[in-house]
């Protein structure tokens, strides 16, 4: 499989996963949860990408991995129409995000918070 065909499979994922819809491909894939939530990993749960709250929230995961784990934040943050990532804190889009460490999102789903204001109640 070339490059480009890999690239539009991810891209494939992500928008999916923005929607609310699971799949996954050979890197990048997602997961619903019982609870509804649904988190994107890249490479596998050690590096949850992305999670996706009930009420539409998204959390990004700003730790640096890998170049290619970078690259696949990179393709979320232009799904998310944003230009870059550095834009993520300044957006003027509807869309609610917040950044963590890999750690605090994995302390967020272990915890089984479901919406911004539990993770806003938590003090996390």
């Amino acid at each position: 499989m070339c490059e480009y065909e890999q690239m539009v499979k991810n891209e494939k994922v992500i928008v999916d996963f923005i929607k609310g819809i699971v799949n996954k491909n050979k890197n990048l894939y997602s997961e619903k949860s019982d609870d509804g939530v649904i988190v994107l990993y890249s490479y596998g749960e050690h590096y949850p990408l992305s999670v996706k709250l009930l009420d539409e929230v998204f959390l990004i995961n700003d730790d640096d991995y890998s170049r290619t784990s970078s690259n696949h934040r990179g393709t979320l943050s232009r799904a998310l129409n944003f230009q870059n990532y550095k834009d993520l804190k300044q957006s003027h889009n509807t869309r609610k995000i917040f950044l963590f460490d890999t750690n605090k999102i994995i302390s967020i789903r272990l915890q089984g918070i479901k919406t911004s204001l539990e993770i806003i109640e938590s003090n996390i």
